[in-house]
């Protein structure tokens, strides 16, 4: 018996279950852990910067496009392998989104794009897109004001579009864990002889956790009307859980101006710049039974 015993092959054991979240723009070699045979991953791209405003009816701002959003399960690893993470940085005012991806040399094996930038005009940036694994596209901004940015894409559908309207809402993400689009900008107001003209900016659209799909996210109201402030509304979140969000576009830029009505004449015209879009990211899980998008919480 004892001689038996000495003999039986050992049971390998099941590598531990774990993750890795990459949220901070920068290029990154993860290493597999060692027993590690496959793993899950997501990647979000940034969403687009929104454009600034200048006070004129060529050009209002707009929000740009949420990030698209993809996955991919079940990616055949050894352990001690190196793969590439790639983050792109929050996208500044009137750029386009980066890409996120995670890749095996020259070779992406997950990859979405980052949002367009707003444009004038109050044409929005048009939502990035799930180039490499399962996924959905980012809404666009908001066209024909001071727009709203659209929200991220999401697990099961694409991120609700910016609102097109003055102070109008952002229409609902399509799909379970995507974010919504922002409201639009508000309006003007008169004073005795004076028209203030004053253009809020655009609301953020709604943003998409890492952490796997969940209810759909809301988009952010707009910025005060107050004085033509820049600021967007924040992001609404979506996914599983308001944590490790990332993608949703950047708000329409605000300004405003004061027109003399006898003479039409105009005067202090203060243009302000379009917020920023929202951070991409990168996650990575594995582990016996979890997979994107419903089973990879927290561990």
């Amino acid at each position: 018996m004892l001689a038996d015993r000495m003999f039986m092959a050992a049971t390998p054991k099941a590598a531990p279950a774990g993750q890795q979240a990459y949220t901070t723009a920068g290029t990154y070699t993860f290493t597999v852990p060692a027993g590690v045979t496959s793993i899950c991953a997501v990647c979000i791209g940034a969403g687009g910067g929104g454009a600034p405003g200048d006070g004129w009816s060529s050009n209002l701002g707009s929000g740009g496009g949420g990030g698209g959003l993809s996955y991919a399960n079940n990616i055949v690893t050894t352990g001690g392998e190196a793969i590439t993470v790639t983050v792109p940085p929050i996208t500044s005012a009137g750029t386009n989104g980066g890409n996120a991806s995670i890749a095996r040399g020259a070779t992406f094996l997950v990859q979405a794009t980052g949002g367009g930038a707003g444009t004038s005009y109050g044409i929005g940036g048009a939502g990035g897109t799930s180039t490499t694994g399962t996924g959905y596209s980012g809404g666009a901004g908001g066209s024909g004001g001071p727009s709203g940015g659209g929200g991220a894409g999401g697990y099961s559908g694409n991120g609700g579009s910016g609102s097109s309207s003055y102070g109008g809402a952002g229409f609902s993400s399509t799909g379970s864990g995507g974010g919504g689009g922002g409201f639009g900008g508000f309006g003007y107001y008169n004073a005795n002889d004076y028209q203030y003209q004053q253009w809020g900016g655009g609301g953020y659209g709604g943003s998409t956790s890492l952490l796997g799909s969940g209810v759909n996210g809301a988009g952010g109201a707009a910025g005060s009307n107050f004085y033509g402030s820049a600021d967007g509304g924040g992001g609404g979140w979506g996914g599983a859980s308001a944590s490790l969000l990332c993608g949703g576009g950047g708000g329409g830029g605000g300004w405003y101006r004061d027109v003399y009505i006898p003479d039409d004449s105009i005067s202090n015209v203060s243009p302000s710049g379009g917020p920023v879009g929202e951070r991409g990211g990168v996650r990575i899980i594995w582990g016996d039974g979890r997979s994107y998008p419903s089973n990879a919480a927290n561990v």
